[in-house]
């Protein structure tokens, strides 16, 4: 994600959860161990990028449809693990989305999901002596919950933990947080328990409502007066503007630290030279989560990270109160990230929308805003770009799908603050309401039927926020547009994979469009990076017949005129 240049620090760390650290930075080194990893096995003699075997293509199509000519019109085609797409002579270009349906089925079943990539492969079904190739995709490595219902129990943090009983009883009294007894004012000073025989020593600076900013004495210093003013400053906009929509669209319950001192606790670190955070919710009562906020400080003011960071993490604290309020014994932990992590940024983009005064319906050119000399206006442009196809990474790719079913619901007569908060608090159910408890609540699927109509469906929704992707602001449909964003492709298109081998096809990296006319297959191949994605095809002087495949079974394709 390219920053605007008044952000520093390691913003790519921003805001990951204590049962979930990984970070930006961490796939990008995965990626690059396993490029590094495959050019050492070429080097060695082993071609890491041919096939490892081969087998005759099947000419059997298990479906035969026709691409219609009518733009942004979505054809899903039928079930089935070799279907055939006509597309017709002339010039044209179709986008083509695919989605794993593996990690639904896990989903539904409430299994892990399988930890390995995949690959697509497209073929003239109609051309003599192709070979389909396959291989086995490199895995990227990392960890991520399978399926609604999170395997782990909660886990305590290895940086802070405050014992209390199941019901918030204090048991620590002046070391534990939750005691507090009276409101924390500016000036005070006290101590936090934390994991072992650490005890760390905190500072309040600044209260504002039920929001109270205290600092770290460790390495406290060295930071100005500036920098915990733009703090103060975010702090109180927070919670002047954002607070009220988080009540009103997630939970009028505020989440609070302690309920003697009825507020919640940010504590800012002085100890890390980048900027992140981590919230903590617990249950403080009987239907009451508690919680507090961890971040760490940037040596340079900047009121608009701050400001993004707060609203992050002050949402974690909200999704617990509203999963405690739906069933779940542990908040959160047994969402999956796309819903926690994507539902967090959902609320702090939104904050940042109105801070930047941007209007709903926008169309917003992102790249132009990085550039606005307005600060607001460049941060909501740096951090709330939509993101690519791996919602199960969360943040803007988890969110920019939720985004979308807000904008769904808000096309089909819903207001702005009933869908999101549909949205909002139904995705923490997961996509079909499984819960630790044995809960079964509507979940996404549920409520989202209730706003866009019984065929509403998670792979259907998937295929066409895909889609959407790949056609906004470029083919007149209103199905496949993005309110919010302006060309959308834009940032998707970057992180689809299309990666040429032996010269077989011509992929043009801008545009996403493949060339079958040569007659050979074209294989394009898909790690951890994500479940659903689109590619271009382009038609030619002749018909032609391409068949789809792919390396694991269940496979579900749709496609669109451009």
């Amino acid at each position: 994600m390219r920053l605007p240049r008044f952000v520093t620090g390691n913003l790519n760390a921003h805001s990951r959860a204590p049962w979930d650290m990984t970070t930006s930075l961490r796939r990008h080194v995965l990626a690059l161990a396993a490029f590094l990893l495959i050019e050492m096995q070429a080097a060695c003699g082993h071609d890491a990028s041919a096939p490892t075997s081969a087998k005759p293509a099947a000419r059997t199509c298990s479906s035969v449809t026709a691409a219609s000519q009518v733009a942004g019109q979505v054809q899903q085609l039928p079930a089935g693990e070799s279907p055939c797409i006509v597309l017709p002579a002339g010039v044209g270009t179709w986008s083509l989305g695919f989605l794993d349906t593996r990690v639904l089925a896990a989903t539904r079943a409430g299994t892990a999901r399988p930890e390995t990539g995949f690959s697509i492969t497209l073929v003239d079904a109609d051309a003599t002596g192709a070979s389909v190739a396959s291989r086995s995709v490199l895995p990227l490595g990392g960890s991520r919950p399978g399926s609604d219902v999170h395997p782990l129990e909660a886990a305590p943090s290895p940086r802070m933990l405050s014992s209390r009983s199941a019901a918030g009883e204090c048991t620590h009294t002046g070391t534990d947080f939750s005691c507090q007894s009276t409101p924390w004012k500016v000036g005070d000073h006290f101590l936090m328990r934390g994991d072992g025989t650490v005890v760390y020593g905190l500072k309040v600076f600044s209260v504002t409502g039920p929001l109270v900013l205290a600092i770290n004495d460790v390495g406290a210093d060295t930071y100005s007066d500036e920098v915990r003013a733009a703090w103060t400053r975010a702090a109180e906009r927070l919670v002047r503007d954002a607070l009220p929509v988080f009540e009103d669209e997630l939970s009028p319950v505020v989440p609070v630290s302690s309920a003697g001192a009825g507020q919640y606790l940010v504590m800012l670190n002085a100890t890390f030279s980048g900027l992140s955070g981590a919230a903590y919710p617990f249950t403080l009562a009987p239907g009451r989560v508690g919680g507090f906020v961890s971040l760490t400080m940037g040596h340079q003011p900047n009121e608009q990270v701050s400001y993004y960071l707060l609203a992050h993490e002050t949402a974690h604290l909200f999704q617990g109160q509203v999963s405690l309020e739906q069933g779940a014994p542990v908040p959160l932990q047994y969402s999956q990230r796309w819903a926690v992590e994507g539902g967090a940024d959902l609320a702090a983009y939104d904050a940042l929308r109105r801070a930047a005064g941007v209007a709903l319906d926008a169309n917003l050119d992102m790249e132009a805003g990085l550039t606005s000399p307005d600060p607001w206006l460049a941060s909501y442009s740096s951090w709330a770009r939509t993101g690519a196809g791996d919602i199960e990474s969360g943040y803007s790719n988890g969110e920019s799908f939720l985004r979308d079913q807000v904008q769904r619901a808000r096309r089909n007569g819903a207001s702005y603050t009933l869908a999101r908060r549909s949205v909002a608090r139904a995705s923490l159910d997961g996509g079909f309401g499984l819960t630790q408890s044995s809960v079964t609540r509507p979940g996404m699927t549920g409520v989202m039927r209730s706003l866009l109509g019984s065929d509403w469906s998670p792979e259907s929704a998937l295929l066409t926020w895909t889609l959407a992707a790949s056609l906004d602001d470029r083919g007149g449909s209103a199905t496949l547009t993005n309110d919010d964003v302006l060309n959308v492709w834009h940032n998707w298109g970057a992180d689809v994979p299309c990666i040429s081998t032996g010269g077989l096809f011509k992929c043009d990296d801008s545009k996403q469009v493949l060339d079958l006319s040569g007659g050979k297959p074209v294989e394009i191949y898909v790690g951890l990076a994500g479940y659903t994605g689109y590619t271009g095809l382009a038609a030619r002087t002749t018909p032609i017949t391409v068949r789809l495949g792919a390396s694991v079974s269940g496979m579900t394709w749709a496609i669109t005129r451009r």
